[in-house]
C-alpha cells in the first residue's frame, strides 16, 4: 500500500512566501499540500496583503498543477492549537505522513531517495523525526518537522515559551511539555528545508520582531 506524504503549511500575510515555495520544482513530488492562514491568538502586526491573496495563489496552483491543495484560513489559536488542527485536517484526509514547515521555509524532497527511506521508519519515540533545514547564515539546524500521522501526534503548549521548542508529541505520557529540538533518534536525508526569511516592509520587519517574541503566541 503505498504511504502518501503531505505538506503542512502554516502561514500568515505571506503569499511571496507561498509562491517561493511554488517555484521550486519537487514541490510537486508531494502528494498534498496543505496551507493553514490566519495569525496567532495574541499576535497584533498588521498584514500587509489581503488575506484572499494567500487563497487565490493556492488555489490557482492547485487548478494548473497536478497535485491535490487544501486551503483553510484559522485564526484564534495559539501555535500549538493550530498544528494540532493541521495534523487532525491532514489525518482525517488519509495522509500518512506530514512534513511542518513555515511559510518562509522552502521543502526540498528527493521522492526516489524518500520512497526507499520511508520503509526504514517506524514508530518514533517522540512522534517526529529529524529534518535539516539551512539558514541564510549558512548554518544546518536540525528541526523536528516529519510526523507519522499514524501515531495521531499533538502538540502540547508550554505556557512559557513558543511551542515549537518546547513540544510533546508521542505515543505516550503526554501530559508534560518537553524540549524535543533535538530529541528524534532519526534525521531524514531525502527531505531537506531552506530557511528564506524576508521582510517587505518597515512595518512588516518591525511586527515580525515584536511580536514573534511573545510567549505562548
Amino acid at each position: 500500500m503505498r504511504e502518501t506524504l503531505g505538506l503542512l503549511c502554516s502561514c500568515f500575510d505571506d503569499p511571496r512566501g507561498i509562491m517561493r515555495m511554488f517555484e521550486q520544482p519537487t514541490i510537486e513530488d508531494f502528494d498534498y499540500l496543505y496551507f493553514f492562514d490566519g495569525k496567532y491568538s495574541q499576535w497584533e502586526g498588521k498584514a500587509e496583503f489581503p488575506v484572499n491573496e494567500t487563497r487565490d495563489i493556492v488555489k490557482d496552483f492547485g487548478d494548473t498543477h497536478n497535485i491535490s491543495v487544501y486551503y483553510e484560513l484559522v485564526e484564534g489559536k495559539t501555535e500549538a492549537m493550530k498544528r494540532n488542527h493541521m495534523f487532525q485536517v491532514a489525518l482525517d484526509l488519509g495522509t500518512d505522513w506530514a512534513l511542518i514547515i513555515d511559510s518562509d521555509e522552502i521543502p526540498y524532497i528527493n521522492k526516489h531517495e524518500w520512497n526507499i527511506e520511508r520503509t526504514n521508519l517506524g514508530k518514533s519515540k517522540y512522534g517526529c523525526f529529524g529534518v535539516e533545514s539551512v539558514g541564510l547564515d549558512g548554518v544546518l539546524r536540525r528541526l523536528p518537522r516529519l510526523y507519522n500521522m499514524r501515531e495521531e501526534p499533538y502538540l502540547i503548549q508550554n505556557e512559557s515559551t513558543l511551542s515549537h521548542n518546547h513540544i510533546y508529541s508521542a505515543l505516550d505520557g503526554r501530559d508534560l511539555p518537553v524540549d524535543i529540538t533535538e530529541k528524534p533518534e532519526y534525521t531524514v536525508t531525502s527531505i531537506t528545508t531552506l530557511h528564506d526569511k524576508m521582510f517587505h516592509t518597515d512595518q512588516r520587519f518591525k511586527d515580525r520582531f515584536r511580536y514573534g517574541a511573545i510567549n505562548n503566541h
